[in-house]
């Protein structure tokens, strides 16, 4: 359906306060200000050694911007998805000299949890903004277990639940290479700890991470 007879059927409206705008998933300027708070990270010493390039959060982990990606991630509502590909471009606009010669790598599901949702989410949110930054995204890990929820794991758990859990995709060298580990939300690190260990292995020299929002500021 073209834009102009789609915005006719459903005026769009801004994901925060759902008033008018013009353009499917744009943000009025009140919201996005409010919104897309990119900001570094606190990290411990072992994901400071990791990740060279530190971790960005686009915003926090709260509001409208939790609210879109739940929805996203447990009700498979893709309509949240053009409102988050405008954060994640505004956002990653704001973060100065980053982008160059990286490869994004989504953090991985498991292929069952997969199947069930239909989408991994990590990829969906961010393919197609880093895309326009001419930042390609590349499936190289894969995750060979199905482990249970990390929500109300504490930090040691939520590590110990993920041991061993990522592979790299194929036989690869990731000798030389500068990679952003992306994925959409970050509460204690340890998802993106033990990605990024497996992506060192390879032989990625440089590590950043990036996800849409944390709790932590």
């Amino acid at each position: 359906m073209v834009e102009w007879l789609w915005n006719l059927l459903f005026p769009p409206k801004c994901p925060g306060c759902n008033g008018y705008v013009e353009h499917q998933g744009q943000w009025c300027n009140e919201c996005l200000a409010r919104v897309c708070r990119p900001h570094l990270l606190p990290l411990d010493r072992e994901m400071t050694e990791l990740f060279l390039g530190g971790i960005w959060a686009l915003g926090l982990y709260e509001g409208e911007l939790r609210n879109m990606l739940r929805q996203l991630k447990y009700q498979q509502k893709q309509v949240m998805v053009p409102g988050l590909h405008n954060l994640v471009a505004e956002g990653i606009g704001r973060i100065p000299a980053l982008w160059e010669n990286l490869v994004a790598v989504p953090v991985p599901l498991h292929k069952e949890k997969q199947a069930q949702r239909g989408f991994n989410q990590s990829k969906l949110i961010f393919q197609k903004p880093l895309a326009d930054y001419g930042i390609a995204t590349e499936d190289w890990l894969i995750r060979t277990k199905a482990t249970k929820p990390q929500y109300g794991l504490s930090g040691v758990q939520r590590r110990k639940n993920l041991h061993h859990v990522f592979e790299l995709a194929g036989e690869k060298s990731l000798q030389g290479r500068r990679i952003l580990l992306v994925d959409d939300i970050m509460t204690t690190g340890a998802t993106l700890l033990e990605c990024g260990r497996v992506l060192k292995k390879a032989g990625a020299v440089d590590i950043t991470g990036l996800v849409v929002a944390s709790g932590r500021k």
